[in-house]
């Protein structure tokens, strides 16, 4: 893990800093709505139930849709994470 540091200051006036932000948030964007799997012992795992995350300054805009995993997966999860850790 990186230790952690403050972010460089960025002056936002300068025209290639803007652009590069700017590009950068198109990018993001265009991953919007987009459905991410858990991950568990290295295999992606679809459920049922979803959890849609929606960006609060426009709730009709769906950011994301995320598994809603139970107790069976969360015991998978925890063992999974115990094995990697005895190897």
């Amino acid at each position: 893990m990186l230790k952690f540091s403050n972010a460089t200051y960025l002056d936002f006036t300068d025209s290639e800093i803007a652009a590069k932000q700017k590009a950068a948030i198109v990018e993001v964007r265009n991953r919007f709505g987009k459905e991410f799997p858990n991950i568990i012992d290295g295999k992606e795992v679809i459920t049922e139930k979803k959890t849609i995350s929606t960006n609060p300054a426009s709730p009709s805009e769906i950011v994301g849709v995320f598994q809603k995993s139970g107790q069976d997966d969360a015991e998978k999860a925890i063992e999974a994470a115990t094995k990697s850790f005895e190897s």
